[in-house]
């Protein structure tokens, strides 16, 4: 379900990258500016949260750490990626690989 997750969120950026790419660079990826801002952060981090919660109940996932934990670090690989693909004047990767790249890195770093 998070590679699908993410599969979506790649397709969706990539249909209007000028507008994303205008997003990175007016550092709009930056949730601690307003506070509407770290709303939508927290309402979009609440699903996935549930995902990773649901992972560690039934031992897929590591319980090391919490499940709110895992969730921020899992975003970070999506930030860091995004960030990347939006800054370049045309970029040099597909976000989509990108992606896919990170979340698997992701996946075995939080196997139980």
């Amino acid at each position: 379900r998070i590679r699908l997750h993410y599969e979506g969120v790649s397709d969706w950026m990539e249909l209007d990258r000028p507008v994303w790419r205008a997003i990175v660079l007016a550092d709009g990826f930056n949730g601690a500016r307003a506070p509407e801002q770290r709303e939508a952060t927290a309402a979009s981090s609440r699903p996935l949260e549930r995902l990773i919660a649901a992972g560690q109940k039934s031992g897929e996932f590591t319980t090391d750490f919490s499940s709110e934990s895992l969730t921020k670090n899992l975003e970070a690989i999506q930030g860091l990626a995004c960030l990347q693909w939006g800054e370049e004047e045309e970029p040099t990767f597909s976000l989509k690989e990108r992606l896919a790249e990170g979340i698997e890195f992701f996946l075995r770093a939080a196997r139980a």
